[in-house]
């Protein structure tokens, strides 16, 4: 058993928008609405997990939201002391999502804890390998606690890697030390290129990275890459920053 608690969660932002209704009558609308969210989330546990799968049933609860779901669901997390988020990620988006991210996106600096990204489509697939993504300006691999315990749950490995144009001369992948950690070094043109062929080479289930707290500058540019990843991403994509690393315990 993987020892895991799911809440599963769903955010109505439609809660906390002006009415026409006098207050008595919105506020039963919105109950009426709330039961009927819980009925849908409780029938898309109902046949989970599915035949075949070898997955052990996890105990899980249900909770409706009111308000904007990013603030939300980070809230949420943080009130159940979530180790991470697990979240969908449409493949189409507005325009105003490509200009200012998504609320898979958005969710990222918000929570106090990780958060895992599932592309939209994705099928489960065991997972056996996990391919850690690293700064290549980074002293050291990251420390990513919580990763490694689900890591461990899910007996899988964490195989850490970087992407540069060149490593001391070297334009050939090759490997180099973070501080005694040994990594994969994959030469490339762009990041998410370098990192779209070592997942092409590497056969890992899931992807993850940490982001590095940066300027208003830097945060901008860095997250033109971060939608890129988290809506191009073929399979699900872990994503943290300094400062959401939670103590591990059980829930999600």
């Amino acid at each position: 058993a993987l020892g895991l608690e799911l809440t599963l969660a769903f955010a109505n932002p439609y809660t906390t928008a002006e009415s026409a209704l006098p207050e008595r009558a919105h506020k039963a609308m919105i109950s009426r609405e709330a039961a009927a969210y819980r009925q849908k989330l409780n029938r898309l546990m109902t046949d989970y997990p599915h035949e075949g799968e070898g997955l052990p049933e996890v105990p899980f609860s249900v909770e409706v939201l009111a308000g904007p779901p990013k603030s939300a669901l980070a809230a949420a997390a943080q009130q159940h002391q979530a180790d991470f988020i697990a979240i969908g990620s449409r493949q189409k988006h507005s325009l105003g999502e490509q200009l200012f991210g998504s609320v898979s996106t958005g969710l990222i600096y918000r929570a106090a804890c990780p958060v895992l990204l599932i592309p939209e489509g994705a099928l489960y697939t065991p997972v056996a390998q996990i391919a850690l993504a690293v700064d290549p300006e980074a002293a050291q691999v990251p420390d990513l606690p919580v990763l490694k315990q689900v890591a461990s749950r899910l007996n899988a490995g964490v195989r850490p890697f970087s992407v540069g144009l060149s490593v001391d001369g070297v334009q050939a992948p090759h490997r180099r030390s973070y501080n005694g950690v040994w990594a994969d070094v994959v030469p490339a043109g762009s990041i998410p290129g370098g990192i779209q062929a070592y997942m092409q080479a590497m056969p890992a289930q899931w992807l993850a990275m940490q982001l590095p707290k940066r300027t208003l500058l830097q945060h901008w540019l860095h997250g033109q890459l971060l939608r890129h990843m988290a809506w191009k991403s073929p399979c699900p994509l872990w994503i943290a920053v300094p400062g959401n690393q939670a103590n591990p315990s059980s829930t999600a």
